[in-house]
């Protein structure tokens, strides 16, 4: 039998356009062989806002099933750390309870907004997660990513190519580490956080979807004085869609420059970002970055 998938909206409301698409994700799942459950987060709020309670509740209910292997949020948007600032009302001075905290054998899978989750339950359980959307099985149209996300439910690992983006290196020739990040903006949110992982020889990730020069400018800014880029052991740049879009003839990597390290590895990735056939990372996973590519350790 396959595992037990359970898709879930922890960051904004879901429109009942989105939730169209959703159910032909579910179905077509099914059709695979995996059983899908919709979470109680999926049901459209009449004011269009997302509820920390029943983010809270969620979570907790679903650490709750023992035959659950991946939560896959659908969401996107801005409020994904509420379910944060919600699980801190349980345990008053518990930064984040066990009992939203996917278990130990669960894999969160998320991107966008969600990359505030991936990297909390990473700072705090230790947790793996891909930060991936399983929309992108709808929205490529070549049926990559589908085989890929199939084969990735079927037999979870940071070898997997649906999380082994291909790339190259823009500034050295190795490296090597634990992947933190995400999309910048919301991986920001968690400065100052107890949710924050230690970046020490750790590999960043970072793509964006909205944001000008000035904008992108002003988070690398922001990364150098929380400290986080003079600790990490390289980066990865993925796609930021706005810049590739309205500003062609700017480098990200030109941006980056002035914040980090003249010695830091960069490795530059296409796949990683908000186009619909984006591949993903595991954040919390170990790899290996080559002028080949790169592969998680399965560690």
């Amino acid at each position: 039998m396959h595992p037990v998938i359970v898709l879930t909206a922890m960051s904004n409301a879901i429109s009942s356009g989105r939730l169209d698409l959703i159910i032909k994700l579910r179905r077509l799942l099914e059709r695979e062989g995996f059983p899908v459950a919709s979470g109680k987060t999926l049901t459209p709020d009449p004011r269009g806002l997302p509820r920390t309670d029943l983010k809270v509740q969620e979570m907790t209910e679903l650490r709750q099933n023992p035959d659950l292997r991946f939560i896959m949020d659908v969401s996107g948007g801005d409020t994904a750390n509420e379910l944060l600032a919600g699980a801190c009302d349980l345990m008053p001075g518990d930064p984040l309870p066990d009992s939203v905290l996917p278990g130990k054998d669960v894999i969160f899978m998320g991107y966008s907004d969600l990359t505030a989750l991936l990297n909390a339950f990473y700072a705090i359980g230790g947790r793996r997660g891909a930060l991936f959307s399983g929309m992108n099985a709808l929205g490529d149209t070549t049926g990559n990513r589908l085989r890929e996300l199939l084969d990735f439910l079927k037999s979870p690992s940071s070898r997997s190519p649906l999380v082994t983006p291909r790339g190259g290196f823009r500034r050295g020739k190795k490296m090597q580490g634990t992947v933190i990040g995400g999309n910048i903006r919301c991986f920001l949110k968690l400065a100052g956080t107890p949710y924050m992982p230690e970046p020490d020889g750790k590999v960043l990730a970072l793509e964006g979807l909205n944001g000008n020069p000035e904008r992108l400018i002003s988070y690398f800014a922001a990364l150098k004085t929380l400290g986080i880029t003079a600790r990490v052991s390289g980066i990865v740049l993925g796609t930021f869609t706005e810049i590739k879009a309205k500003y062609p003839d700017t480098d990200p990597l030109d941006l980056l420059s002035p914040f980090i390290p003249r010695d830091l590895p960069v490795w530059e990735t296409p796949e990683i970002g908000h186009h619909r056939d984006a591949r993903g990372i595991m954040i919390g996973a170990e790899y290996v970055f080559t002028e080949n590519g790169c592969l998680g350790t399965g560690n």
